[in-house]
């Protein structure tokens, strides 16, 4: 990822700042630095997105980073697949796809910030980000005035934090771990079902594997291919039939 370009402002603009960069796809990343002041500072980017108070205008782009640990910066990036275009991405890339360039970047790095400008210095916006739950927690993917605790790099509530909750803190700090699941707001709603779904795939499939491993020991290596292949297949069937009525 490149160092990025920073663009400052003239006041009433002049204690905010925006931040154009490149990803190793060659994508486009653009965040927005606000002052330390700023009612949002420490809130998750969701309470934008999807959890803001009645009377809030909405974003004028979809945020995807911002409030983790306090941070003042706020931002979202041009890496969907299909819509935008990524250089250096590896996969076959949508013809419709448009790549985001320098100036576009910067008008819409320019409109986040007077949006972030605007929550803070109108006196009814200001009043309803300060009087609405601040803390998030990362596993229920809820929102309270309770300060949440650290739990690996995540933040917990007290009642996720709580011994009944182990198993599941357990079960998804090793899955945020493995990097293959990053949560948003309202993805964990059904956490627990999840877990328990998580559990017993992993079951089946140790099976599956014990399976085809003892084929292979006796030398019958289509067998354990076959196995496995099955496996796989059942897997990816599964997926496909996720959304369907």
């Amino acid at each position: 990822m490149d160092a990025g370009r920073i663009v400052s402002f003239a006041a009433p603009y002049d204690n905010y700042k925006v931040l154009v960069r490149r990803s190793m796809w060659l994508s486009t990343l653009i965040y927005v630095q606000l002052p330390r002041d700023h009612p949002l500072v420490g809130r998750h980017y969701s309470f934008l997105n999807e959890r803001r108070p009645e009377g809030i205008p909405a974003p004028p782009f979809e945020l995807t980073y911002g409030g983790e640990k306090e941070s003042n910066i706020y931002g979202f990036d041009h890496c969907s697949e299909g819509r935008d275009l990524m250089p250096r991405w590896p996969k076959p890339q949508n013809p419709s796809a448009v790549y985001t360039t320098w100036d576009k970047a910067k008008e819409e790095g320019e409109a986040l910030m007077k949006y972030f400008w605007l929550l803070a210095n109108r006196e009814k916006y200001r009043t309803l980000i300060e009087a609405a739950p601040k803390y998030y927690c990362n596993y229920c993917c809820e929102w309270s005035n309770e300060a949440t605790t650290p739990i690996g790099d995540k933040r917990s509530c007290a009642s996720c934090a709580a011994d009944a909750h182990a198993e599941e803190r357990e079960i998804l700090a090793a899955v945020y771990a493995s990097g293959s699941y990053v949560p948003s707001a309202g993805a964990c709603v059904n956490y627990t079902k999840r877990a328990a779904e998580r559990k017993k795939d992993e079951a089946t499939r140790a099976v599956t594997v014990a399976s085809a491993s003892a084929a292979s020991n006796k030398g019958d290596a289509a067998n354990a291919g076959a196995l496995y292949a099955a496996m796989m297949a059942k897997k990816k069937g599964k997926g496909k039939g996720k959304g369907k009525k």
